[in-house]
């Protein structure tokens, strides 16, 4: 896989943004803190291309920067980036880039936009009725962990706040 070192550019009506792959501009100025991992912080994402764009139709964008200094499991996101599954964010892209602030490169995924959310609901929030969380959660969990088993990958974060909805599910 080619690796190409982002430059901090100006983007995002005038914020930094970092370039990744010459196509995906990463707005590092709104941090999606709702989407961060204990490993890696969230920005959204412009497709400079315009294919992922909304107005083609195509998901939103958001992607991670692992800033742990941690080695990525790189045949594993080769794997995930050909992986289609209708209960998997889609992996869209990945690469090195240099992180201005650090002085290090660190890993950017770009992935489809979850948007429903975290399947770990805001306290407060009235539970899912158990039915529900059979058909909604636990069914569609069990064929993403079928298909990534199948590719050798196994998922060693499984809990409720590292879950992500991809699109919201129509109500029964």
């Amino acid at each position: 896989m080619a690796q190409l070192a982002a430059a901090v550019e100006p983007g995002f009506d005038g914020c930094d943004g970092m370039i990744l792959n010459r196509r995906y501009m990463i707005d590092v100025s709104a941090p999606l803190t709702a989407f961060d991992t204990p490993t890696a912080r969230a920005y959204p994402v412009e497709d400079l291309d315009g294919a992922q764009g909304v107005s083609a139709g195509a998901p939103m964008l958001f992607a991670r920067l692992n800033h742990t200094g941690l080695p990525s499991r790189d045949w594993e996101i080769e794997v995930l980036r050909e992986l289609r599954h209708p209960h998997l964010m889609a992996l869209i892209d990945s690469g090195e880039i240099e992180v201005e602030t650090a002085g290090q490169a660190a890993r950017a995924i770009v992935l489809e936009y979850p948007q429903g959310g975290r399947l770990m609901a805001p306290e407060g929030s009235a539970p899912m009725p158990l039915r529900e969380v059979r058909s909604r959660i636990i069914a569609p969990l069990r064929g993403v962990l079928e298909a990534l088993h199948r590719h050798d990958i196994v998922h060693r974060a499984i809990h409720p706040d590292n879950l992500f909805i991809r699109r919201i599910p129509a109500m029964r």
